[in-house]
């Protein structure tokens, strides 16, 4: 029961997350590349607001009774996740490692979750390997850090969906 709510909870986020990609176009810089070098700006996209359900009752989700939601995270693998000295950018303190901070695409998908919630959001950092035996002992919540959705990682652990589709690309000389 708890891997359908938090699989519902995370694909729900994943959706918001991925309407809300985008840049503002409107800054302008001075490049010196002729008008055929130059492409056109995508239009910008606004972000949608997070919707509010911080009135929806969430203690019956097992590991979620104290309103804080435990992510794993190898905090190890820029651009998803990092390790950073600072809070800076919206960086999160990492629970088990004193005066370090996790920052990345996943602490920002784990920060919109929470706000949606209102939610209290641990980072634990934690080993590759680790990461699903943890979710599956219960010692974290969840789990978000750009894990492939493998047919054996769906067999030991239920996944909300990608977030990102990535497209592997080659350059030579």
């Amino acid at each position: 029961m708890r891997r359908r709510w938090m699989s519902a909870i995370l694909a729900l986020t994943m959706a918001l997350a991925l309407t809300a990609c985008g840049g503002d176009s409107s800054s302008s810089s001075s490049n010196d590349s002729t008008p055929a070098e130059t492409t056109p700006a995508a239009p910008a996209v606004e972000i949608p607001p997070v919707e509010d359900l911080t009135g929806t009752d969430t203690s019956a989700i097992p590991g979620l009774e104290d309103g804080v939601l435990t992510v794993g995270m190898e905090c190890a693998y820029a651009p998803y996740n990092w390790t950073q000295m600072d809070d800076s950018n919206g960086a999160v303190p990492i629970s088990n490692v004193p005066g370090a901070y996790a920052n990345g695409y996943d602490v920002m998908i784990a920060q919109r979750i929470c706000e949606t919630y209102g939610w209290e959001l641990e980072i634990v950092s934690s080993a590759w390997d680790s990461l699903c035996p943890a979710v599956q002992s219960g010692t974290m919540d969840a789990n978000i850090a750009g894990q492939s959705m493998t047919a054996d990682r769906m067999n030991e652990v239920d996944m909300a969906g990608p977030y990102y589709y990535a497209t592997i690309v080659v350059l030579t000389t």
